[in-house]
């Protein structure tokens, strides 16, 4: 027995999640990016950045960011398992670029939560890029 309706487990079937995630997860990381270089003086201004854009020019970061955003969302109309690709690396990104910078002392007290969150998000939207459509009660989903 199932709390939820067979119908309703239908609509939820084709609800396309990983997809909705990946293609905001993109968006984000896109203007994001944009706005790295755009804008390479107002983040030079934070001393976190500041430190991380010593090692790598933001030029690089910004535009890293751009093209596995754009990336993403242009792989997922192909197909979802090979927008799976860009997500890891844009994931990838979170996780070795910007954890770091959150994580710094002179940073935003919330920012390691949010950067965090989007990090896991991002790699979790990746592997899910990656599962077929299950079986419903025998039939496609």
């Amino acid at each position: 027995m199932t709390v939820i309706p067979t119908a309703w487990r239908y609509k939820l079937a084709h609800i396309y999640l990983a997809e909705i995630i990946t293609v905001i997860l993109g968006a984000g990381a896109g203007v994001f990016g944009a706005t790295i270089v755009a804008t390479p003086d107002a983040y030079q201004r934070v001393p976190s950045f500041a430190q991380a854009f010593a090692l790598v020019p933001p030029p690089w970061w910004g535009l890293a960011m751009v093209v596995l955003s754009v990336l993403m969302v242009a792989m997922l109309v192909h197909s979802r398992a090979a927008a799976a690709i860009p997500t890891f690396l844009l994931g990838i990104v979170w996780v070795l670029w910007v954890l770091p910078i959150a994580f710094s002392p002179n940073f935003a007290p919330s920012a390691p939560i949010v950067y965090t969150v989007l990090a896991l998000l991002t790699l979790v939207a990746g592997m899910a890029c990656l599962v077929q459509r299950g079986e419903i009660d025998g039939g496609r989903a």
